[in-house]
């Protein structure tokens, strides 16, 4: 199994325990539903922070991806 398919697995998993025990009443039951949250938000600000620093953070400049098609279709061309 691949590590990324995992830690969504263990998020969930953390996640609905907490929620299951939560309805229980039991007061652990809400400390792992906080942790599931936690852990998720860890997980995508790591997703995010993975994304911006590679080859996601060329998209946000202005005209970036109509240079890059031009130039392909130039290269192309020729």
């Amino acid at each position: 199994m691949n590590r990324p398919v995992l830690a969504i697995a263990g998020c969930a998993v953390v996640t609905i325990i907490g929620l299951v025990l939560a309805t229980v009443g039991s007061p652990l039951g809400t400390v792992l539903t906080v942790a599931g949250i936690a852990l998720w938000l860890i997980y995508l600000i790591g997703v995010f922070r993975l994304a911006w620093s590679g080859d996601q953070k060329r998209a946000w400049g202005p005209g970036s991806l109509r240079r890059e098609y031009r130039d392909e279709q130039t290269a192309k061309r020729k």
